[in-house]
C-alpha cells in the first residue's frame, strides 16, 4: 500500500467527524477522507482486497519516523444508516443487504474478519447504495476455517441490521414474534447461519399474508411490526 507524509497540506481541508480512535477530514480534492489517529501506530494493518461495498484504506499516512498517523479512503458522500429516511424503499434496502451479504462471503473466503460494524459505519451514498466505512481494524484469521470466519462475520452483520431495520437503533433481543418460526430464524441470523435479508423478507411475508398490508418503506414496516410481536 502506498504511503504519504503527514505534512501534506492537502490532507485536512474540511473537518468531517470524530470517533473513538481518530478524526476524519475531507481532503482538498474532495475525493478522499483522511482519518487521523489520536495515537501514533508503529505497525501497519493488513492490506485488503478491492470491494464494491467495503471502503478500505487505500493510502497510509506516516510521520518522518515511519509511524502510522492515519490513512486515506474514498469519500462516500451521503448519510449514515442511523439517519436513514423513514420513506427508504424496502426493495432497495433488501437489494443492498444482499450485495453486502455476497461481499461478506467474498471477504470471509479470504479469512477477513469484520469488526466494529455498527449502523454509524454503514453509509448510504447519493445513489442509495450502502457503503461500509471505518474498516481499518478488520484483520485476517488464517488460523481458523473460512466457514467459521463467515459465520462470525454474518452474525455481526445480522445483529446490526436486524436491530437497525426492525427496531431502530435499539437492541431489542428480548422481543419475541408470535410465529415461532420467525423466532427460530432470528436466532439463526444471530448465529450467522441465516442471512438477515431472508429473515426480513419472511417478516414482510408474515405481515402481508396476515394483514394484507402494503409495505413499501421502512416506516410502514416498523409501524406495523407490533402486529406480529408477542405481547409481554
Amino acid at each position: 500500500m502506498d504511503k504519504i507524509n503527514v505534512n501534506d497540506k492537502s490532507l485536512k481541508d474540511i473537518y468531517l467527524s470524530e470517533g473513538k480512535y481518530g478524526k476524519c477530514f475531507i481532503t482538498l480534492d474532495g475525493k478522499s477522507v483522511y482519518k487521523e489517529f489520536f495515537k501514533k501506530n508503529s505497525s501497519c494493518f493488513d492490506s485488503k482486497e478491492d470491494s464494491s461495498v467495503f471502503i478500505f484504506p487505500k493510502i497510509l499516512v506516516c510521520n518522518y519516523k515511519g509511524e502510522l498517523t492515519g490513512y486515506l479512503m474514498d469519500y462516500v458522500k451521503g448519510s449514515s444508516f442511523v439517519n436513514m429516511d423513514d420513506n427508504f424503499d424496502l426493495n432497495v434496502l433488501l437489494d443492498n443487504l444482499k450485495l453486502i451479504e455476497n461481499e461478506i462471503l467474498n471477504q470471509s473466503i479470504n479469512y477477513m474478519s469484520i469488526v466494529d460494524l455498527h449502523l454509524g459505519n454503514i453509509m448510504i451514498d447519493e445513489n442509495n447504495r450502502f457503503k461500509i466505512i471505518d474498516t481499518d481494524s478488520y484483520y485476517y484469521r488464517p488460523e481458523t476455517s473460512a466457514s467459521n470466519v463467515y459465520e462470525d462475520n454474518m452474525s455481526h452483520f445480522s445483529n446490526t441490521i436486524i436491530n437497525g431495520v426492525l427496531f431502530g437503533i435499539n437492541n431489542n433481543t428480548n422481543i419475541k414474534f408470535k410465529n415461532r418460526l420467525l423466532n427460530n430464524e432470528r436466532m439463526e441470523c444471530y448465529l450467522g447461519i441465516l442471512k438477515p435479508s431472508i429473515f426480513i423478507e419472511n417478516v414482510l411475508i408474515e405481515l402481508s399474508e396476515n394483514y394484507n398490508d402494503e409495505l413499501n418503506n421502512i416506516d410502514s414496516l416498523r409501524s406495523n411490526l407490533t402486529r406480529i410481536l408477542r405481547k409481554h
